[in-house]
């Protein structure tokens, strides 16, 4: 006797390009949140930051000086995002939408009434 049988597939989609959420703390105080919304980066990115030395900082302020500013702090950093231990270029991905970078932390809260007199 034959019967016929239902088979039913269901097919659960698993988002390649998921939502992206780092935080990287720095040495020097700084907190960098990097963020993209689902369908930006693959699921596999990673991300890293290295802080720029010094003397880009005193570059930073000696022109800010020439032209009248007043430059309390200038931390530099190198944020870059890796797949697969390849550094991704920006034209891989920035055509999708854009990845968010905030900087917040220790480094950001010091001195706030310095910072609001010179912003």
């Amino acid at each position: 006797m034959e019967e016929e049988q239902k088979i039913e597939i269901s097919l659960a989609e698993t988002s390649l390009y998921p939502p992206f959420h780092q935080v990287l703390h720095m040495k020097d105080g700084m907190d960098i949140t990097i963020s993209a919304r689902e369908g930006i980066l693959p699921a596999e990115v990673t991300a890293t930051a290295e802080i720029v030395t010094s003397e880009k900082e005193e570059l930073v302020k000696t022109e800010a000086a020439k032209e009248g500013l007043i430059v309390i702090a200038a931390p530099l950093y190198d944020i870059n995002l890796w797949l697969d231990g390849e550094k991704l270029e920006n034209d891989s991905w920035s055509g999708s939408g854009s990845v968010q970078v905030n900087f917040s932390g220790a480094l950001m809260e010091k001195s706030p009434e310095t910072r609001n007199r010179y912003r």
